[in-house]
């Protein structure tokens, strides 16, 4: 990476989106537990979309 400022390694973001939405992410990412057991959000629209219906479900 020479003089890009724009990305973020994946497990950094992961770690990041951890914290602030606490429900997903919770593997370091060298086993991929989160993708097995459906908690893994990458920062996508997808991702964000799974994360509601997991929580209506739960709510529910």
């Amino acid at each position: 990476m020479t003089g890009d400022t724009t990305t973020l390694h994946l497990p950094y973001y992961a770690h990041y989106l951890h914290h602030r939405l606490f429900e997903v992410n919770y593997a370091d990412g060298s086993i991929p537990l989160d993708k097995w057991f459906g908690s893994f959000h990458d920062g996508s629209a997808q991702a964000e979309e799974a994360l509601k219906r997991r929580r209506r479900a739960a709510g529910a």
